[in-house]
């Protein structure tokens, strides 16, 4: 038997014996893991690929220890509460596994990965039971920050920077001339790259946002507001942190006196920012007492022929969509084009799509 000594208050679990039915679900979700790992490796291999080489999603590395975090602070549950398996959400599997099939012939390798974190989600879901996974809400939804999405952004968060900084020069009184994303004032011209954007600020303080707020808060409401904050803060931010690199140019009398020093500026603000955040979060940061839910009267021990009967079903269902691109998209005998023989030989396969449906790749 596995015991939990202590709640995050550090007083005695009641009912100290993890709950029946766990061994057999993290035994069924191990499976599914190892599964989903081999089927749609190619995204997990693309977004790990991301990870290490775009500064902007390093953070991704950080989300398994957090999500592990976040289910040890609610291990009052794990031992109160047991799975119940369902087999209603593997309703949802078939509409995933065709969005899917549609992103991978569209070759949206990001709508991929979300549909591949979605699809497991649900395998979860059908595995745990709704009550248990709504207990569980925050951390199995945190899964959704493995995919490295938000780059579709980058032009919105240009164009807001700029006009944040021409805003603030006009302020200012200082001369401006601004075309698009070039900004020039007498001490020399500016452009808001794409490395200027944000994104980077934005994703991370986002992440920071959820964590911090599903785990300083229980209200609702509180949760939302901090993480809006989490999200216009930045956005914000950055826009006044570009006027400061330019406000900084006039007033040394040359844009490259700044030149050098403006990603240490940049970081020295975003540091800031997230102490500002934090503190402004403290204000009003709420005690959480994670104990069972109340109403368990006691745990009762689910069917082992649920989980023999839901895990094989989802793995069906999901692998669905990729089991379709290697037998029918691609074992066809039509003239083949170089770029679908790379996708089929990324999906091991060696034939090319049908050319009736175009060339979508």
């Amino acid at each position: 038997m596995s015991l939990f000594p202590t709640t995050p208050r550090r007083e005695p679990i009641a009912t100290s014996v993890v709950a029946p039915g766990w061994r057999p679900a993290v035994v069924s979700i191990g499976i599914a893991v190892l599964v989903f790992g081999a089927v749609f490796r190619h995204e997990v291999a693309g977004a790990v690929r991301v990870w290490i080489e775009s500064t902007a999603y390093n953070h991704c590395f950080l989300i398994l220890p957090l999500v592990g975090f976040l289910l040890w602070e609610r291990r009052a549950v794990i031992a109160a509460v047991s799975p119940s398996p369902s087999a209603w959400p593997l309703l949802l599997m078939p509409v995933l596994s065709g969005l899917w099939l549609a992103a991978t012939i569209l070759d949206v390798q990001e709508g991929r990965q979300l549909l591949v974190v979605a699809m497991f989600e649900i395998t979860l879901l059908a595995t745990l039971g709704l009550r248990v996974f709504r207990l569980l809400l925050a951390p199995l939804l945190f899964l959704f920050f493995l995919v490295p999405s938000g780059a579709f952004l980058v032009p919105t968060l240009q164009k807001i920077t700029a006009d944040v900084s021409v805003a603030g020069l006009h302020a200012l009184h200082i001369p401006v001339f601004s075309d698009g994303f070039m900004i020039e004032i007498p001490e020399g011209t500016f452009e808001i790259a794409e490395a200027c954007a944000g994104l980077r600020f934005l994703i991370a303080s986002a992440v920071f946002g959820c964590f911090f707020a599903v785990t300083m808060y229980e209200s609702f409401l509180r949760r939302a507001i901090f993480i809006g904050l989490s999200v216009i803060v930045p956005i914000a931010a950055n826009g006044m942190r570009a006027l400061g690199i330019i406000v900084l140019a006039h007033l040394e009398g040359s844009a490259a006196a700044v030149e050098a020093d403006h990603i240490l500026y940049g970081w020295l603000f975003f540091t800031f920012v997230i102490i500002a955040l934090v503190a402004v979060g403290m204000t009003f940061a709420q005690k959480i007492d994670r104990q069972a839910p109340a109403a368990v009267a006691g745990p009762s021990r689910p069917s082992p022929w649920g989980f023999a009967i839901v895990i094989p079903a989802a793995m069906v269902l999901a692998l669905a969509g990729p089991a379709y691109a290697a037998s029918s998209l691609c074992a066809t005998p039509f003239p083949r084009s170089r770029r679908r023989k790379a996708w089929c030989q990324r999906r091991g396969s060696v034939c090319p799509m049908p050319q009736q449906i175009g060339d979508p790749l």
